[in-house]
Order: structure tokens, then C-alpha cells, then sequence
């Protein structure tokens, strides 16, 4: 069933640090983080939302909310929940896509100059490699027909390609982050969660 207790082994981790219980813990806190960051840096921040405001949100949406969660879910293991991870994904590369379009197409209309910064590069870095893993993922790792699904050298392979794009990706949220707020305690608040729950969601 899913969320149920066909994971992999895990009987070295601390209780806190088990699967299950850190998808209901930092799970809905990634969720939360995402939202009040969006309400903050898309709308407070501005005074009002703009179309630019779409492009924070749905890449904090996208690459902490459902890609954290998403980890965490195949983490937990099982087939239906692995399943789920693969539809997750799915939405998560779309969601970036769109954000992507929205800071091309504002960048456009204000007629600046593409990816003259590190958060523009790594950006186009974590989202090239997300829509690259889509397809192939779903076609090779399916746990119903996936062509690879048994071989354990492109599951582990595609793990931590994975979870190493999903954690660049909390860091170009944090490079974005730092473009907008010049002031040191507007970086901490945001940058500390994140480093703070990284090894839970990544390792």
C-alpha cells in the first residue's frame, strides 16, 4: 500500500531519520517553507504580484515542495509510492518549465540580456538535466514495465544524479534568493532550512 513499510532497509538510522517519519515531518515542512517564501519574495516584497512574481513561485513550488517531497516518498519505498515519485517529477519538471518561461519571457519584454549569472547557468544546468531524467525514467526505471527497473547499477546511478540535481536546485533557489534580498537576516531565514533539512531529504 502506499506510504506503507515496503522500503528499503533502514534499521541503521535513527528513528527521527526514518523514511516514513520524515515524510510526514519535513515533508509538510518543505511545503510550508515553499509557500511563505513565495508569499514573501513574489507579493510582500513587490507590493504586488507581477508576472515576474510566477517565476520564484513556481520554482520554490516545484524544486523544494514537490521535488523534496518527492524524494522523500521514494525514500519510503514500494511500488506504488515509486509510482508517485515518477508522477511528482513529472510535475515538478513542468512547473520549473514554466517558471522558466515566465523569467525568459520577462526578460524579453524588458529586452535584458539571458543567463549572465550563475543562478541563470545552474538554472538551465538543473532544468536541462530534470527534463532530460523524465522520459528516460519513466521508461527505464517504471517498477510496472520499466525496461531497466531490475538493474541495480542504473537505479543507483539515477538516485543520486537525481538527488545531486534536486540539491542544486535548493542552491540556484538560494543563489535567486540572494539576487532579491541584499539583507543578511532575509538570507539566513531562508538559507538555514534549507541547509539544515538538505542531508535529511538528499542523504
Amino acid at each position: 500500500p502506499m506510504l506503507g513499510y515496503q522500503a528499503e532497509t533502514k534499521g541503521s538510522r535513527m528513528p527521527f531519520m526514518q523514511p516514513r517519519v520524515l515524510l510526514f515531518s519535513v515533508g509538510p515542512a518543505l511545503v510550508v517553507f515553499a509557500i511563505a517564501a513565495t508569499v514573501y519574495v513574489s507579493y510582500i516584497k513587490m507590493g504586488v504580484w507581477k508576472w515576474f512574481s510566477y517565476h520564484p513561485a513556481a520554482m520554490l513550488v516545484a524544486y523544494v515542495a514537490i521535488a523534496g517531497n518527492a524524494t522523500l516518498l521514494k525514500k519510503v519505498g514500494g511500488k506504488e509510492n515509486t509510482q508517485w515519485h515518477g508522477i511528482s517529477m513529472g510535475a515538478c519538471a513542468l512547473l520549473a518549465m514554466f517558471g522558466w518561461y515566465v523569467i525568459y519571457s520577462n526578460k524579453e519584454m524588458m529586452a535584458k540580456p539571458h543567463n549572465k549569472t550563475w543562478h541563470a547557468w545552474s538554472g538551465v544546468t538543473v532544468l536541462v538535466g530534470y527534463i532530460a531524467m523524465a522520459p528516460f525514467s519513466w521508461v527505464a526505471l517504471n517498477p510496472t514495465s520499466g525496461i531497466f527497473r531490475t538493474n541495480k547499477t542504473i537505479r543507483v546511478m539515477h538516485k543520486w544524479v537525481g538527488r545531486f540535481l534536486s540539491a542544486l536546485a535548493w542552491f540556484v533557489c538560494v543563489l535567486g534568493w540572494f539576487n532579491m534580498n541584499q539583507d543578511t537576516v532575509s538570507r539566513v531565514l531562508f538559507a538555514t532550512p534549507l541547509v539544515v533539512l538538505a542531508p535529511m531529504v538528499f542523504l
